[in-house]
């Protein structure tokens, strides 16, 4: 599939409007609308510092976490046009999940199978040849391997020759052992967990098993899920299951620390930011409305509160950029159809921009270009099209491309500015890849909803091989 592409200034904001081959529209009435609806959304003030200093955690003081090296955006690509560049059907079946970028090859999983394309999305390996267990799934490490799971944990090469698998356990729960989306720390040990009940870290060189501890599921009875990984920082990581909720693990050896808390109850972690942030987590306020209730709370290393955002509307944190900068996504929680919009917060709570009914926060790029993504709704489902936004620092609307076909459901943005977003499966998987004007992501705490490009989901200590860097390499 081609595009065909048009740019014109609108006041001084420049537009992209596309109209895709054999598509019917590329504005997509509904989605306008609901974007168009922003003042219906409620605008955020300033975060609360009314529980500063104040903390219900039991964890102490957790030592190691990320200092950061102060980082400055950079130039956009010069005399680049936003636009689709081609789209990739693959026969998988199943939701793609974490698409990686590897030197010149783009990765992803999909229900039972490993795709390995090149940059130009040709074929380069898929594994298993023969599919027979639901793999979940991807890291990469530096020098290119895979890592993923399914009834065992797998490694391969970037060209998807296998280097070592570990099985699980028999199941606790169905059929066959199934497993999480894994972690990958900077030392190169690899996190899992699965349904017979246990978490596993695995040396990612050779798959020795440096320690398993029992975690139980998440989740009771036939449909249970296995304990899942949120992320990591330092020496910590985030997990959870279902009789102790999130709490914090140590990376060492597998021991819990303790839970994330403040006087109302539990505060589950969900991403990390440098020092001078923290930890951001979540409480759930209430959940009977449509998309529930929800409160922010920003935890310095002993859990203590910085501030935080009452839980008068469903959101959730989803960057963390220059100069240690939260961007929220939020939403009416009434309204099934109503804007997803973006606030962003200063490292000290105050609210420097938003909101805009842009969508959800996706990628933060080196050029200070922050992308999200809304997906028209039809019939309460995300089924698309699709619009994809860049904004400035302020938010501000810089281009925007309306995309036909499903929405996507994970994606990466590589140092040449081209982003590759998966989707799937009701028209069959599919890869896709469109030009930005972004030199990569930005070499921050959190810039990606998996951390970087790798799919590690964990901010190292001054860890700049996370980022892939001018050239496509990860150094």
């Amino acid at each position: 599939m081609f595009v065909e592409s048009k740019l014109h200034a609108v006041g001084s904001r420049v537009v992209v409007t596309c109209a895709l081959l054999f598509a019917c529209s590329c504005h997509p009435a509904a989605e306008r609308a609901a974007l168009d609806a922003a003042s219906a959304d409620v605008a955020p003030a300033d975060a609360q510092h009314e529980d500063s200093g104040i903390t219900a955690s039991n964890f102490g003081c957790i030592e190691g976490l990320p200092m950061g090296v102060p980082a400055d955006p950079v130039s956009p690509l010069p005399a680049v046009e936003p636009r689709l560049l081609w789209t990739r059907q693959v026969p998988g079946i199943g939701l793609p999940r974490r698409v990686v970028i590897t030197d010149d090859r783009v990765s992803f999983v999909a229900g039972n199978r490993l795709f390995v394309l090149d940059r130009s999305g040709n074929d380069v390996a898929a594994f298993p040849e023969s599919p027979h267990e639901p793999l979940m799934g991807l890291s990469a490490d530096v020098s290119g391997n895979l890592y993923f799971a399914g009834a065992q944990a797998y490694s391969v090469s970037k060209d998807g020759a296998l280097r070592w698998q570990i099985p699980f356990g028999s199941p606790l729960a169905g059929d066959l052992t199934a497993a999480s989306m894994p972690l990958l720390d900077p030392t190169g040990t690899l996190y899992v967990s699965a349904t017979d009940g246990f978490l596993y870290a695995i040396g990612s060189q050779d798959g020795s098993l440096k320690w398993k501890a029992q975690v139980g599921l998440a989740g009771a009875g036939p449909t249970a899920t296995p304990a899942f990984l949120a992320g990591g920082a330092g020496p910590v990581f985030s997990a959870r299951n279902a009789s102790s909720g999130l709490a914090l693990y140590r990376a060492s050896d597998g021991k819990v620390l303790g839970k994330a808390a403040v006087a109302s109850g539990p505060v589950s972690i969900w991403k990390f930011g440098y020092q001078d942030l923290g930890m951001v987590g979540l409480q759930t306020v209430e959940n009977s409305s449509r998309w529930g209730r929800q409160a922010i709370y920003v935890l310095d290393q002993c859990g203590r509160v910085r501030w935080s955002l009452p839980g008068d509307r469903a959101q959730s944190p989803s960057l963390v950029g220059f100069d240690s900068r939260l961007v929220v996504t939020h939403r009416d929680p009434d309204r099934a159809d109503g804007p997803v919009s973006l606030s962003m917060y200063d490292s000290g709570g105050a609210l420097v921009a938003g909101p805009t009914a842009a969508g959800t926060g996706w990628f933060w790029g080196a050029d200070n270009a922050i992308y999200a993504i809304a997906c028209q709704q039809q019939q309460g489902s995300l089924s698309g099209p699709f619009r994809l936004t860049a904004l400035n620092d302020t938010l501000a609307e810089q281009w925007h491309l309306d995309i036909e076909g499903e929405c996507p459901s994970s994606g990466a943005l590589a140092s040449d500015g081209t982003m590759y977003l998966t989707r799937g499966p009701a028209s069959g998987v599919e890869l896709l890849a469109i030009r930005t004007q972004s030199p990569g992501l930005a070499p921050v705490a959190w810039p990606s909803a998996v951390h970087d490009n790798r799919g590690t989901a964990w901010l190292g200590s001054n860890d700049s091989s996370s980022f892939e860097r001018a050239g496509g390499q990860n150094h």
